[in-house]
């Protein structure tokens, strides 16, 4: 019970970061069905991965699972860190204009 809660205060911290991202990354013209269409998106892939997932443990085994998915989360985490980041760059001179 424990190790299920605690996963799902896990994914509920993922979903508010990423909530957060997706309302920066909407524009402002439509900004509900840019938010809907990456909300959607992102279900989409949750609910392959975890398919994949399953297929991945009853052919392979959880060690291997386990091990792909460590390896999967921390490419997930750099290509993250490096996106924000290339993101941050480019408001930067937006943040600076507002500013003088």
């Amino acid at each position: 019970m424990s190790a299920s809660a605690f996963q799902s205060l896990i994914r509920y911290m993922e979903l508010v970061a990423i909530y957060s991202l997706f309302m920066k990354s909407s524009s402002n013209e439509q900004p509900g069905t840019d938010f809907t269409i990456l909300t959607c998106a992102e279900l989409i892939v949750y609910l392959v991965g975890a398919s994949i997932a399953g297929f991945l443990a009853d052919r392979l085994g959880y060690a291997i699972l386990f091990g792909i998915a460590t390896f999967v989360s921390f490419a997930g985490i750099g290509l993250a860190y490096r996106q924000l980041a290339k993101l941050d760059q480019r408001e930067l001179p937006v943040r600076q204009g507002e500013k003088a």
